[in-house]
């Protein structure tokens, strides 16, 4: 009767050692997906703040070119002209980070 209660009782150690475990583990889990989470989020904010961005910047540019058809003023065209490629240069230069921080990627 000894051993049986022996077995039991360290059947019953080996189940709460085996609960702790698995209780240890999922809170690393939720931490993990909870980073996770935070980083996407974050990268998305980045990624919308730059599109918006560049938004704003191609329709300035498309202002500047209706405003240029109706220019005649040889000047003027230039000055438009110049405004415009300062811009294109502005949007191009704009980049989107592709790698969310903290997951190596997507």
């Amino acid at each position: 009767m000894e051993i049986g209660k022996l077995k039991s009782e360290s059947g019953k150690a080996a189940l709460k050692t085996l609960s702790a475990n698995m209780d240890t583990h999922a809170d690393v889990l939720r931490k993990q997906g909870d980073s996770v989470s935070r980083s996407v989020i974050l990268s998305v904010e980045r990624m919308q703040s730059v599109q918006q961005r560049k938004l704003v910047l191609q329709m300035k540019i498309d202002e500047l070119r209706s405003q240029l058809g109706g220019v005649t003023d040889i000047s003027r065209r230039n000055a438009l002209n110049r405004q415009i490629c300062q811009l294109e240069k502005e949007r191009a230069s704009i980049r989107v980070e592709k790698q969310l921080p903290g997951t190596g990627g997507w």
